[in-house]
């Protein structure tokens, strides 16, 4: 039981590492309606 939430967790995650650098390697698009700040 443990076991098997530890491979999907590890699954999971490499799954997430893969998606992100996905994301990261496509052109930055932002969509929606946004307030952009400066913090000084």
């Amino acid at each position: 039981m443990l076991l098997g939430l530890l491979c999907l967790s590890s699954l999971a995650q490499a799954f997430d590492l893969q998606q992100l650098s996905d994301q990261l390697a496509k052109p930055a698009v932002v969509q929606g309606r946004f307030i952009q700040e400066k913090h000084l």
